[in-house]
């Protein structure tokens, strides 16, 4: 048990980093996607008030 333990706990907090990481990662391009796609929306408001 406590050497299963000892390999499987660095797993589980290895797995964990990943998916935090990965998640931060999302979660960054979705708001730079959402602002391109404001700034998209803005321009193209612009063009079509002009």
């Amino acid at each position: 048990m406590g050497i299963a333990a000892r390999l499987v706990l660095p797993g589980i907090g290895l797995f964990a980093a990943m998916f935090v990481t990965l998640l931060l990662f999302l979660m960054n391009l979705g708001v730079e996607s959402l602002y391109l796609l404001s700034a998209v929306a803005d321009r193209s408001l612009y063009s079509l008030a002009a």
